[in-house]
């Protein structure tokens, strides 16, 4: 069953990186520019810095505890390719935007986002393992 302390706990370090983002969204929207919405390459930092959070808490929320050591480095490698993925996609807005890159960075970000919440829960739970 899910707390609403594991969403509050995850909601905390996602609105930090997302604010200056959303800020920047708003701003676009009030002086007509959302065509640069979509194509600005913000969306992919956005995600790595999400996806880079993700690995930073769930090792930390780790220590000290007994685990799974080969889970917890296989999630180390997925989360790193992710952020990889993310930047490579930065570089392709940077060097060569299209339309479609700033459509898929920007089903990353949602993806990134609901990874968030899920591994938030889950160092949640980790560091309150008694």
């Amino acid at each position: 069953m899910m707390s609403s302390n594991e969403i509050k706990t995850a909601a905390i370090s996602y609105i930090f990186i997302v604010i200056p983002f959303f800020v920047m969204i708003t701003v676009r929207l009030l002086i007509g520019d959302w065509q640069n919405i979509i194509m600005t390459s913000d969306w992919s930092i956005a995600s790595a810095m999400i996806y880079s959070t993700c690995m930073f808490n769930v090792w930390n929320s780790t220590k000290g505890l007994t685990i799974n050591d080969l889970s917890l480095k296989w999630f180390m490698v997925k989360a790193l390719t992710l952020v990889s993925i993310n930047i490579a996609i930065y570089c392709v807005m940077l060097l060569k935007p299209s339309f479609t890159a700033g459509i898929i960075q920007i089903l990353i970000f949602f993806f990134a986002t609901v990874a968030h919440f899920k591994y938030g829960r889950a160092v949640y739970r980790l560091s309150n393992k008694s």
